[in-house]
Formats: C-alpha cells, structure tokens, sequence
C-alpha cells in the first residue's frame, strides 16, 4: 500500500528535485524521501533510487570482529 500524504509544505521530490505543490504525494518506500506523482515508477525513479542505495555502502567497512 503506497503511503501517500496531504501535505507537501517546502518539500522537493528526490527525482526531479522540483517543489511538490501538488497535494498528493508519496513517500518512497525504499529510500524514505518525497516523490511526486509524475515520477512514480518511472524508469528515472527507479536509477535514482538505484544510485542511492548504491551510496549507502560506499567506506562502509564490514567484517568479524
């Protein structure tokens, strides 16, 4: 189920990095941040988020202690 909000005051959607004026948008699942209703699922979202995921284990180090 998508979480869509109401409310979008000084919000930006990560995709396209414009203002969302609309009064609908959703909070991407994976990533947590604002989407707008233009750029979910497309084929843009879907790098973004693929880039972003990506960062997170960027000089992660992982091993036994």
């Amino acid at each position: 189920m998508p979480n869509i909000k109401n409310k979008a005051e000084g919000m930006t959607c990560f995709v396209c990095e414009t203002s969302i004026t609309d009064t609908l948008f959703m909070i991407h699942s994976q990533v947590h941040l604002p989407l707008c209703l233009a750029c979910k699922e497309t084929n843009q979202e879907k790098d973004k988020v693929k880039e972003l995921l990506e960062g997170l284990a960027e000089d992660l180090g992982i091993g036994c202690i």
